[in-house]
């Protein structure tokens, strides 16, 4: 599964983990990804992009920051 946000302030990580781990386990898949869009516009953009990895009783959620 693949969730997608908007980021409203550093929260929506955690909530977005919990809420794609939830699909991942009604779909009984152990890789899942969440991408949040940051529209802060003080934000250049080095900051704003990443990727990076959660690891959760052996579930993977990649999480793309844009």
């Amino acid at each position: 599964p693949i969730e997608m946000k908007i980021r409203y302030g550093d929260h929506v990580y955690a909530e977005g983990v919990t809420q794609t781990l939830a699909y991942m386990d009604t779909l009984g898949c152990d890789k899942g990804w969440l991408v949040v869009f940051d529209r802060r516009k003080t934000l250049a953009w080095d900051e704003r992009l990443f990727v990076r990895k959660e690891r959760v009783n052996k579930k993977i959620v990649t999480i793309y920051g844009c």
